[in-house]
């Protein structure tokens, strides 16, 4: 086990319903890919941050930290003529 998580052939999903199989199965797939990589390092970012504050501030201060993280990653691991960088900026903003 690396990171809390380690591929099992076993793992069943707790869910019944056929829909959370697949789910389940997809997730497993895609984690059990990942894990033959071997990374060295990997990032996990959730772009359902919560912008739904009850006023503007709330709001503002969400976004801003949840950009400002991702910002921080790219700037501290891709420098900005990356060609790699170029790439995620544009899938992530479209430009």
């Amino acid at each position: 086990m690396v990171n809390g998580y380690s591929p099992s052939s076993d793992s069943a999903s707790s869910s019944s319903s056929p829909a959370s199989s697949t789910a389940s199965m997809n997730a497993e797939s895609l984690l059990n890919a990942l894990w033959s990589l071997s990374p060295k390092v990997m990032v996990v970012t959730e772009q359902d941050s919560n912008h739904n504050g009850s006023t503007l501030m709330e709001r503002l201060l969400e976004a801003l930290y949840s950009y400002a993280a991702l910002f921080d990653c790219l700037e501290s691991t891709v420098s900005r003529t990356s060609l790699e960088r170029l790439k995620v900026e544009k899938m992530l903003f479209g430009e």
